[in-house]
């Protein structure tokens, strides 16, 4: 029997069901017995998420029930055609595009905030990912350890999971209205279908809920602990080097962790593209150190003036130490200390107040004691929307000890519909404002910008989806009030049915003088499919007054089982030639073992590595690195690690 209730939130429905303690307990192997699910509820009422509320072709079915131990879930996916179910991904923690999905939402502190939000995905032949509320190093015992089985049936395809308690935060409550939805994607037709939230583009408020949820009391907190042993052999030297994490729960929702002689030559990074930029380029940061909790460390906007914390300044370290979580379900801290052996230190500090999925403030601190020079952020902001109306704000001081403080700051009025998203940002960056843990591309400018983003997806015709983006800016300096930047950038993309993807860009603009006009083209063929993909990217114009070109040619291709091949060329001509080739191979054994190698050419140098790892379940791991992955040049240079947890 189908139990599913629902009310109004500002015009669109928000489904509810109540909790259902289960009887028996389902053995999760991929194959629903309705027996064993007789005791949870059942729950029918998907829809598309393009057309709302209208049903599906291709029914889904779930159902949802928890016992002391965890909570069960199940999706019985019907297909017209079974034999064009995708699943392609056997490595945990892959992104599954283009693949037959579904999804477990749930937030368990029920705030109607997406930053709060956990995720359980499992693809059509039963490789899991999750995304657990802020952030989770790669680690199998540190991710949290939860089951899910799939089977192939001739209506099409089914899947079961059990997600422990013990994995999850929450609330120390007897009772429980969690946020919750339901979610599966079909990749032959890349449709989305929910059970709640059912929009082309989702809102927090909107999350279905479960309501009375009463799981048992939060496990007592128990330390968690990550030890290697790096052998490194050099034609000349023989190092070995041993280091150590801590995981610290210091409560369910509060966490705590250090790492000592921490090894970051091993892990590979991101390599920067080639294409043409005014300013530094942001990286990201694959450091486990940093990427566990990195959502209470993110300290504003991103699309504001910059980025006031860049983990990435932090290019060493000895110690380092962090405190992350959820102090009550709406008060989050985030807390990190790190010291070098030069005796240089940094600190970052960031207290977010989540009141609800439309509005939060947040406070945070910056002091950074290296080279002799303390320099120290303090900044502030806030988010409010009204449904389709929101506005945010943020300001930051910053300055070196001795002199004057600099101010950075934004605020931002936007408008959300359905297929619409159009925004206008006030910015002000004052000349010396530089914190030295930050990310500021720009200096010595105030001005603003407008940002129109339409889009589009399709249920007939051969189009899938399609967007068109509009951005206008305008800055000036503030000493002498010249012109720093301005101008005009349209984009516009499709894609269609038999997912090739196409798109277009022009750019006209003025830096400090100098013209800016350039004209730009891409082609993908197999856009959601990285096993079939082949992309063509070009543009050509005028940059500084120079004449331009930029192109670069991709693809990745899985040319036998679990082998699979990559390349990327990029060339940019711009008062000269800058060349860029990137070649990976790489052969995954079993969902644990993985054989990879990848070659790096930047004009005319290159860099080759080969490595094994056998990593990504729980258990001990090890690797065997020929190479170094980070360095300019090949290197002669083996690295044998293991990883023991316990």
């Amino acid at each position: 029997m189908s139990a599913c209730a629902a009310f109004s939130l500002g015009g669109p429905q928000v489904p509810q069901i109540a909790a259902k303690k289960m009887t028996a307990t389902p053995v999760v192997d991929g194959s629903i017995n309705p027996a064993e699910w007789s005791s949870a509820t059942l729950i029918e009422d998907f829809k598309d998420r393009v057309t709302s509320q209208a049903p599906t072709a291709d029914p889904t079915r779930a159902y949802l029930g928890y016992t002391e131990k965890g909570i069960y879930c199940a999706f019985l996916c019907e297909d017209s055609d079974p034999s064009k179910i995708i699943g392609r991904e056997i490595l945990p923690n892959a992104e599954f595009r283009g693949e037959d999905t579904v999804t477990l939402d749930i937030n368990t502190f029920g705030t109607r905030a997406y930053d709060q939000l956990n995720e359980f995905i499992v693809n059509a032949i039963g490789t899991q990912t999750e995304r657990i509320a802020g952030g989770r190093a790669a680690k199998r015992e540190w991710r949290g350890e939860w089951q899910a089985k799939t089977r192939m049936t001739e209506k099409g395809w089914e899947c079961e999971m059990f997600v422990p308690w013990k994995i999850l935060n929450y609330p120390d409550k007897k009772s429980i209205n969690m946020d919750l939805n339901l979610i599966r994607r079909q990749g032959r037709t890349q449709y989305e279908q929910s059970w709640a939230n059912y929009r082309t583009n989702p809102l927090p408020e909107l999350q279905g809920q479960w309501l009375d949820v009463q799981p048992p009391a939060p496990p007592k907190p128990k330390a968690q602990f990550l030890v290697f042993d790096a052998l490194d052999l050099e034609p000349e030297s023989i190092h070995n080097r041993i280091g150590l994490d801590a995981r610290i729960p210091l409560t369910q929702t509060y966490n705590a962790l250090i790492t000592v002689a921490p090894d970051f030559q091993n892990i590979e990074d991101v390599i920067a593209g080639n294409d043409f930029v005014r300013t530094e380029r942001f990286l990201s940061d694959p450091r486990p150190f940093f990427v566990e909790g990195n959502q209470f460390f993110e300290l504003n906007d991103r699309f504001t003036f910059g980025r006031l914390f860049y983990s990435r300044r932090i290019s060493q370290l000895d110690v380092g130490a962090k405190t992350y979580g959820q102090l009550n379900p709406k008060l989050a801290l985030g807390a990190l200390l790190t010291k070098s052996s030069g005796g240089g230190s940094s600190a970052v500090v960031k207290v977010n107040n989540t009141i609800s999925g439309t509005q939060n403030q947040r406070i945070s601190m910056m002091m950074d004691n290296r080279n002799g020079i303390t320099n120290t952020a303090i900044g502030a902001g806030f988010f409010k929307r009204w449904d389709t109306v929101g506005f945010s704000g943020e300001m930051t001081s910053e300055q070196n000890a001795g002199e004057d403080a600099d101010t950075a700051g934004s605020f931002q009025l936007s408008y959300l519909r359905p297929n619409t998203r159009i925004s206008a940002r006030y910015t002000w960056v004052e000349d010396d404002f530089n914190p030295s843990l930050g990310f500021i591309p720009w200096q010595n400018r105030r001005g603003g910008n407008v940002f129109i983003d339409l889009f589009r997806n399709y249920r007939s015709g051969a189009i899938r989806d399609s967007r068109l983006d509009i951005f206008y800016e305008q800055y000036r300096t503030y000493d002498t009030d010249v012109l720093q930047q301005g101008g005009l950038s349209i984009f516009g993309e499709l894609s269609t049915f038999s997912d090739l993807g196409l798109g277009l860009n022009y750019s006209r603009a003025t830096f400090s003088g100098s013209r800016d006009e350039t004209v730009g083209y891409s082609l993908t063929f197999g856009k959601t499919n990285r096993f079939r993909q082949f992309s063509l990217n070009y543009d050509s114009g005028i940059r500084s007054d120079q004449p331009s070109s930029y192109y670069s040619l991709g693809s990745s291709w899985r040319i036998a089982d679990n082998l699979d091949i990559g390349f990327r060329q990029s060339v940019l001509e711009l008062g000269g030639s800058d060349r860029q080739s990137i070649f990976t191979a790489q052969y995954q054994l079993a969902a644990d073992q993985l054989i990879s190698t990848r070659t790096v050419v930047i004009d005319g140098v290159s860099n080759t590595y080969f490595s094994y790892r056998k990593a990504g379940l729980a258990g001990a791991e090890y690797y065997l690195i020929y190479g170094d992955p980070n360095s300019l040049s090949s290197q002669n240079r083996l690295s044998i690690k293991a990883v023991w947890a316990f």
